[in-house]
């Protein structure tokens, strides 16, 4: 009996696809489901059996045929183990997936975690587990950023694949999509053809009027003095409250590892090991002018978000350095300390209407989530041998992400190893390489 992509195709029980397999390859946890659109087929004689070829027409008349057998016994097909993916061969033409299999395509649906917008980063902080670079201008036969064509095309080709099956082929698997990998979404400026500039806003409202799948914001701030995304976060603030349902959330990473905070820490370092007054004076007010850099950011983050805060759409990820590192300057009492001085520089900005008692409380008590740092990327510093070691052994991620280029690319975490799958979606920009950490 042959098994294709963990689907039976010889029996009408067929297996749900990605089951567990232990260290011999034995399936554990077997699921079934019964099959009415099933075809028989005598793989004895394989060679003489073939659905390879067929075009759009021929796929959507089997898509039908399929639906009239699942209605008929009071059911509807909602996901490709439904389907025998050789007869769905066409359904993808004319796509940004056009020359996909469609066994690739459906592994695609059910694996996908990221749809890339924009590679790089410029806020620099010491933690940053996928070891995030500056972000690259104008380099040759490279990408950085998601051309908008690009963008459209493909969230126009999930809405027409969409519309071809009559179910959402990604929706079974995911409730969420992050539009970054190592990067800061918020900063996202994807140019069109004919060179007007899109922002994350866009990008967020554009995918989910076409597909109604939501993204997941993850933003470690930004400068005031930085009018795109400040504007692109005031927009997407006003989009969010008309349609709530167009983001999960808008995470928030407030920690002391941010370029700013190191260089503070750097500087007050430095002044405890001079004895001079006045070099020591400087060093400490360098270091407090980096703090407050720093502070003042953040607050005017948060008060960007508050209304967010306020719909239980946004929340803070305050991160720490583990108590038994030599590096005590980012444990979790200065982590807390770093907040309060952010909390008191937002209380002072905002007016009472903005910010209440009761919202200052709400968001005390219910709106921040202190987590540890984890042992990847530039973070390793923090750990020891054995402890980096056990998180790289503590899971491995199996899904997959769409690159700038097009590229669709397997993340190992935490290891963060980036795997060329093979697979290219039909981006303008196909045959370049984008800027790989």
């Amino acid at each position: 009996m042959l098994y294709l992509n963990n689907i039976n195709l010889y029996n009408p029980l067929i297996l749900i696809k990605n089951n567990e397999n232990d260290q011999s390859g034995k399936i554990l946890n077997l699921k079934y489901k019964y099959n009415y659109s099933h075809d028989v087929v005598d793989f004895k004689n394989r060679n003489t059996v073939s659905f390879s070829g067929q075009k759009l027409s021929k796929a959507l008349e089997y898509i039908q045929e399929v639906k009239n057998r699942y209605e008929a016994k009071g059911f509807k097909p909602n996901s490709f183990d439904d389907f025998n993916l050789y007869k769905l061969d066409g359904l993808l033409e004319g796509t940004v997936f056009d020359g996909i299999s469609m066994e690739d395509f459906s592994s695609l649906c059910s694996s996908i975690e990221n749809i890339i917008l924009i590679r790089g980063c410029s806020n620099g902080c010491i933690h940053c587990l996928a070891s995030a670079k500056p972000f690259k201008q104008g380099v040759t036969g490279e990408v950085g950023t998601i051309i908008w064509e690009d963008f459209k095309n493909l969230t126009d080709s999930i809405n027409e694949i969409q519309k071809r099956l009559e179910f959402n082929p990604f929706g079974k698997y995911k409730k969420e999509f992050l539009p970054f990998h190592d990067s800061d979404p918020m900063s996202l400026k994807s140019y069109d053809n004919t060179g007007n500039p899109h922002n994350i806003t866009e990008a967020v409202k554009y995918f989910y009027d076409k597909t109604e799948m939501p993204f997941h914001i993850t933003t470690a701030g930004w400068d005031k003095e930085e009018g795109w995304v400040q504007k692109a976060a005031e927009e997407l603030v006003e989009n969010t409250l008309k349609i709530s349902d167009s983001i999960t959330a808008v995470m928030i990473s407030v920690h002391p590892f941010h370029k700013y905070m190191s260089k503070s820490i750097e500087f007050e370092k430095a002044s405890k090991k001079v004895e001079n007054i006045g070099k020591k004076d400087l060093l400490e007010e360098k270091s407090q002018q980096y703090r407050q850099k720093y502070v003042d950011r953040m607050a005017n983050v948060l008060k960007t978000f508050l209304p967010l805060f306020k719909e239980n759409k946004a929340s803070i990820n305050l991160l720490y350095a583990p108590y038994h590192t030599n590096k005590s300057e980012y444990n979790p009492e200065v982590s807390i300390q770093l907040f309060k001085e952010i909390f008191d520089k937002l209380k002072k900005i905002c007016k009472p209407e903005e910010f209440s008692n009761q919202d200052k409380q709400n968001f005390l008590n219910n709106w921040v989530k202190i987590n540890q740092i984890a042992a990847n990327g530039r973070a390793k510093i923090f750990f020891n041998q054995s402890e980096i070691l056990n998180q790289q052994n503590f899971y491995v991620n199996k899904e997959v992400s769409i690159d700038v280029n097009g590229e669709v690319i397997r993340i190992i975490s935490p290891q963060y190893m980036y795997l060329p799958t093979g697979i290219r979606l039909n981006y303008t920009t196909k045959g370049k390489n984008s800027h790989l950490t």
